[in-house]
């Protein structure tokens, strides 16, 4: 089951893709010795996924839920996407909202999360 920071969710819409090594070799001054600098890092962008899930117990119950997933902001957790791969992702940010159901107290929470994967590969 898919699921963003220990929150299990029934549906997500996006994929998650790798972050890239990048290499940069940078030229020594004039006058210097001739040592060159080789730099490493990791980049990636910012990738939006999009998460539901359907709660029973009223309202307030949806409503706590947006605001624990609004919490998530700046920190770094896993996310399992659908096909079950797990991915440390920083938390950008996340829209939650909540929507009735035809069914009596129980509650849609949508999410829209922006992550940043920080490795280059499914953990």
């Amino acid at each position: 089951m898919a699921g963003i920071g220990g929150f299990a969710v029934t549906t997500w819409r996006g994929r998650l893709h790798r972050a890239t090594r990048i290499v940069s070799k940078v030229e020594p001054l004039a006058g210097v010795n001739g040592n060159v600098i080789v730099r490493s890092a990791w980049r990636s962008r910012e990738q939006t996924i999009v998460t539901s899930v359907e709660v029973n117990g009223g309202e307030a119950v949806a409503r706590d839920l947006c605001n624990r997933y609004r919490a998530l902001i700046g920190t770094i957790v896993t996310a399992v996407d659908q096909f079950g791969e797990g991915w440390t992702v920083t938390v950008m940010n996340v829209e939650a909202d909540k929507s009735a159901t035809f069914i009596a107290n129980r509650y849609r929470v949508v999410a829209s999360w922006l992550l940043l994967p920080s490795t280059d590969q499914p953990t």
